[in-house]
């Protein structure tokens, strides 16, 4: 027969991957074992091809691991060519002989890592492939398919302990047939048939196999029954006939009954003892199947608490000795013999035994392997090419398998509830409500079983799973662990019963019957038992009660959801839809669930229809209540408003106390939004997310509304700056001539003076301080806020109208109303950032410009550098701070004396570049200028404990630079100035206090103006005609300016205002230094 072209493409895939690890490119293997230089026996199916050309691309280091789970995650895809024309995939089975495509929909699937390592897709070691295929024994005829099984898309755990050895689903399966054969064998059921053999003897249990059509079976009779029934199974577990033929005859040869029952480690070491590569036509399909037997010893003895260092690391080297490399074949037989009798005492001596009923001795070493080798030969009663279809031969099968019982540690309790659970997991593969009836039959037999054996009640609890309650792991008994699973799948169906089988009503009672049949309930700690008749009444009429409440709440949300999003073109009211659609609900509830719910519930009709009462009335009240709320918030906001403005009004920007030194009007806003929040809160009412983005808004207006009315509070700050005196140039005259007057300040108009009359230091503070009060009351507000409407989220009356919440919408709904505060109060927050850097930026030039104007602006280097020095100034300077830093809030007392700092830096740059006629520097002067500017930044500084020295280094930058420009040579100046090409007007309003640009023609010739050098003065009269300085009268002097009356009364308040220890120690040192220079001011 020709090959086919999936069989051509696994040969050539073969052939392939033996090139390539043989042809040297690989450098290194990396295997479980340790990495070696040379290729040891590898299972080439379980290799992914792509992976190793990529290792052969990157180096040549080949890891076995990865290799090995590429391939498993690639076998998950159809196998693939590329034609010309398009893909062309393959096939599994042949399409031609499956029948037709099935009607129904396709199950889910159910993933599980307890269950399986790994999934393979590898074929059998002994499949015989016609087309040089490498994988062939001695007398193999002709090839199995390989099907996939069944189960392994539904399988789900009941949480067996996790396979630490790499044990795939495939292992298990021919693991699992192995010790059936072995089983049945030692239980003298003749397994290997000659046809020119005469039957011997009859089976010893041919009274438990005979059935009332098998009575008629004459002996040689039952003997071809036998053949077929194990033909039937190693078609089923998908074993092929020449793997078949080598575990039977091996099986005869060495399981007889010489012990009162095997293990299986003794059904292993015996194949082991018996199987030999003689027996395989290729070395690589011996070694995979001698590495699989390793492999399940591996995960049934290492795992032992019971095995001594010794032992383990004696077993494990035996084992490795097995599984990998040569040395395991270069042995002698008797030293293989020796090895296998080794592993076979270590066994014996690990045992865990408990005696259990008919004599029989289970051992809990390994149960969860034993427990899964059980599983597969349960599924083999269904059939592998019609999903979840019991053979007709599954009665028989099944008491071949209780065969395997004394070897698997089974007793008729546990094979019950396994039987069940494949029973289930086939069921909910299939919808098969035929599956279901048997199911919930063998989980009644499993609970009718009594067990009056304490050892075995022992044995059975011993045998622990893994289960998730809640966010805690509990550990269960076999029973218990299947039979909370179940009912975790019953309860995710019962809670909603109206969505999952109002098109299957029939399944229904199935379902409430299994699910009070297994329903463990919980106890402290999530510690389970399983239900018994004596409490079985009144759990569940509880239970049921919860599927009822459930079921409906979530149909009633459904219902609500689907009329709420209906497109608003009915003229139907939405409240008219609802209640016809919840008489529906109501009509079929009476008429398919409550009669099932009767038998166990009488009152089940009563709670449904009181619960669709209820929740359609809070629907009702929702719908009336929410215009109520919208206008009592809408109320609200224009009392606010209007007690705001009132508030406001009222206010005289006076401290509350020393220790609250914001403002009282402030105090009484937040009052009144407060006792609006609360009132919001406590009306009880259901609560829409537009019923908080209205009280929202009524905060943020009202909070709005006061700040600009403190912002208006503000004047220009150009209202400070004095007026820029005329450009001049430096020249001394002996002659007397008729004096030019300075250009006086412009005359403000009374509105602007009266509200910088107003904006004294001390309310300037005050407001300061209470627009940080709005600050930290803002986060307290938004929290309670936040905190409430999350109460009223979980409140009844608001849940009730809400639609049902997937992940996705839940997560959009709090998405929508975190946007509604984040938008609201960092809005409100940025709003007050900005008005504390308006306030704080006029506070610092108010107190240069405008309250030491005199004693700052008009006395620095007047005259003279040497005779009015920055440290004659310094002490105002210090005053100042002290008044600042005693009225503000010690969380603004950084950013005030930021601003004032940067206020006097730019007084200090208005001098150098606008001071006038009376001002001009010589080249001597600049190192002195430069010594002041440095003091300057020592006294902000403090000794590090004001501001941070690289802040106000920045800060100072721009006036450093100013006076490295006076150090420079006239002629590099000019050079400069010449080179900017820009026309300079001499007017006084062509220029602001401040240079955008140092090398700006505007910045460079005032540099000239204020040079005390000759050249400079001729550049300036020849190029520009502008004036000499003596023209201009200097009518202030300096006793003028120190006899202020405003200097007079800030010395005297300097002497009350003192730096606290926690915020104004930082000027200590500075007050010292100036002592003796103040003091005779004071005087």
């Amino acid at each position: 027969m020709e090959p086919s072209l999936l069989e051509r493409y696994r040969s050539d895939r073969r052939k392939l991957l033996n090139f390539l690890l043989s042809s040297g490119l690989i450098k290194q293997v990396r295997t479980p074992s340790g990495c070696s230089t040379s290729t040891p026996y590898l299972d080439l199916d379980a290799l992914s091809s792509d992976y190793v050309l990529d290792c052969i691309k990157s180096g040549g280091v080949l890891d076995i691991f990865e290799a090995s789970r590429k391939y498993h995650e690639e076998s998950f895809y159809p196998v693939m060519i590329h034609s010309q024309s398009r893909n062309v995939y393959f096939l599994l089975s042949d399409c031609n002989s499956s029948g037709p495509p099935p009607q129904r929909a396709p199950p889910p699937r159910y993933w599980t890592s307890n269950h399986t390592s790994c999934s393979s897709s590898q074929q059998n070691p002994l499949i015989n492939e016609n087309t040089g295929d490498e994988y062939v024994t001695k007398g193999a005829r002709r090839p199995v398919k390989h099907l996939k099984p069944v189960e392994t898309a539904m399988l789900s755990s009941f949480g067996l302990p996790f396979l630490n050895s790499g044990l795939s689903d495939d292992d298990l399966r021919e693991s699992a047939y192995e010790i059936l054969i072995a089983s049945m064998a030692f239980a003298g059921v003749e397994v290997y048939f000659l046809e020119d053999r005469k039957k011997e003897k009859g089976s010893r249990i041919l009274s438990r196999l005979k059935s009332k059509k098998d009575k008629g079976y004459s002996q040689s009779q039952l003997g071809e029954r036998h053949e077929q029934l194990i033909d039937t199974i190693r078609i089923q577990m998908q074993i092929s006939k020449a793997m078949d033929t080598c575990i039977r005859k091996s099986s005869m040869q060495f399981f007889t009954r010489t012990y009162e029952q095997i293990d299986i480690h003794q059904v292993l070491l015996g194949l082991l003892n018996g199987v030999l590569k003689y027996d395989f036509l290729n070395e690589n399909s011996y070694m995979r199947w001698k590495r699989r037997q390793a492999t399940v010893l591996e995960e049934l003895l290492c795992s032992s608490a019971d095995l001594s260092t010794t032992d383990l690391l004696t077993l494990k080297n035996l084992l490795s000795k097995i599984k990998h490399g040569k040395e395991w074949e270069s042995m002698s037989h008797y030293d293989r013999s020796e090895a296998i009798l080794s592993i076979g005492k270590i066994a014996s001596k690990m045992s865990s035994r408990v005696g259990a009923q008919g004599g029989n001795i289970f051992q809990t070493e390994g149960y969860h392997v034993k427990l899964r080798l059980y599983e597969r030969l349960l599924f083999a009663v269904f059939d592998i090419l019609e999903e979840g279809k019991l053979i007709a031969e599954a009665e028989e099968i099944l008491l071949l398998i209780k065969l395997t019982w004394s070897t698997l540690g089974i007793t008729q309790k546990m094979h019950n509830a396994l039987y069940g659970w494949v029973l289930f997991q086939q069921f909910l593969g299939t919808d098969d409500p035929t599956l279901l009836e048997f199911a919930i039959l063998q989980v009644q037999k499993a609970l009718a079983v009594q067990m009056n054996d304490e050892k075995e009640d022992s044995y059975i609890s011993s045998l622990l799973c893994s289960c998730i309650c809640g966010d805690k792991e509990s550990h269960l008994g076999l029973l218990e662990a299947i039979f909370f699973s179940i009912s975790i799948w019953c309860d995710s169906k019962l809670q909603d019963y109206h969505l999952h089988f109002s098109q299957n009503p029939s399944s229904f009672k199935k379902v409430v019957t299994l699910a009070l049949a297994v329903e463990t309930p919980s106890i402290e700690g999530c510690s389970l038992e399983v239900s018994n008749c004596n409490y079985l009444n009144k759990f569940a009429k509880q239970k049921l009660k919860t599927y009822v409440q459930g079921s409906v709440k979530a149909a009633y949300k459904r219902v609500a959801y689907t009329i709420d999003v209906k497109p608003m073109t009915e003229r139907t009211n939405p409240l008219v839809l609802l209640a016809n659609e919840l008489k529906l609900m109501v009509e079929k509830e009476l008429a398919v669930f409550c009669p099932v719910l009767h038998d166990w519930f009488p009152a089940a009709g009563i709670i449904s229809a009181s619960m669709l009462h209820q929740l359609y009335g809070e629907r009702l009240i929702g719908e009336i209540s929410r215009p109520i709320i919208l206008d009592w918030v809408i109320a609200q906001h224009e009392h606010i408003l209007d007690w705001t403005g009132r508030a406001f009004e009222l206010e005289d920007w006076e401290p509350l106390s020393l220790q609250q030194k914001q403002a009282a009007s402030v105090v009484e806003v937040f009052r009144i939004i407060n006792e609006t929040v609360d009132q919001f809160f406590r009306l009880d009412l259901p609560m829409h997310i537009t019923h908080l983005q209205a009280l929202l808004s009524v905060i943020f207006h009202s909070l709005d509304t006061y700040l600009l009315k403190v912002v208006n509070l503000l004047v220009d700050k150009h209202h400070l700056f004095p007026s820029i005196p005329p450009l001049t140039r430096y020249e001394e005259t002996a002659i007397p001539i008729i004096k030019k007057k300075l250009v006086e300040n412009p005359v403000l108009d009374e509105f602007t003076q009266n509200k910088l009359k107003d904006l004294s230091i001390s309310k300037l503070c005050v407001i300061l301080n209470t627009l940080q009060y709005i600050q930290k009351q803002l986060d307290l507000l938004e929290d309670g806020i936040g905190k409430s409407w999350s109460l009223v989220k979980r409140h009844p009356s608001w849940t009730e109208e809400e639609p049902p919440r997937t992940l996705e919408t839940a997560q959009a709904l709090w998405d929508e109303s975190a946007e509604l505060f984040v938008a609201t109060f960092n809005s409100i927050r940025d709003c007050t950032g900005d008005a504390i850097r308006k306030f704080s930026d006029f506070t610092g030039l108010r107190v240069v410009f405008w309250d030491l104007r005199d004693s700052f602006l008009l006395c620095l280097y007047r005259g003279g550098v040497e005779g009015a020095r920055l440290d004659s100034v310094l002490p105002h300077v210090d005053s100042v701070l002290n008044h600042v830093c005693g009225l503000v809030d010690d969380a603004l007392r950084d950013i005030v004396v930021l601003s004032v700092c940067r206020g006097f830096l730019e007084g200090y740059i208005w001098v150098l570049l606008n001071g006038g006629p009376s001002r001009a520097f010589s080249e001597s002067d600049v190192v002195s200028m430069e010594d002041d500017l440095n003091m300057f930044q020592d006294f902000f500084v403090a000794d590090g404990e004001g501001l941070p020295r690289s802040l106000v280094h920045q800060e100072a930058k721009l006036a450093q630079q100013i006076l490295s420009l006076f150090s420079l040579q006239t002629e590099t100046i000019i050079r400069m100035l010449m080179f900017a090409g820009e026309n300079i007007s001499t007017t006084s309003e062509s220029r602001t206090h401040r240079p955008d640009c140092l090398e700006d023609s505007h910045t460079l010739i005032r540099i000239l103006c204020h040079k005390k050098d000759s050249e400079a003065s001729k550049f300036l009269k020849r190029h520009y005609q502008l004036p000499s300085s003596s023209e201009y009268e200097d009518a202030t002097t300096q006793e003028s300016i120190l006899g202020s009356p405003f200097i007079s009364d800030l010395l005297k308040r300097s002497a009350k205002f003192h730096w606290t220890e926690k915020g104004h120690s930082s000027f200590r040192l500075i007050k010292k230094k100036f002592q003796k220079a103040t003091h005779g001011i004071r005087e």
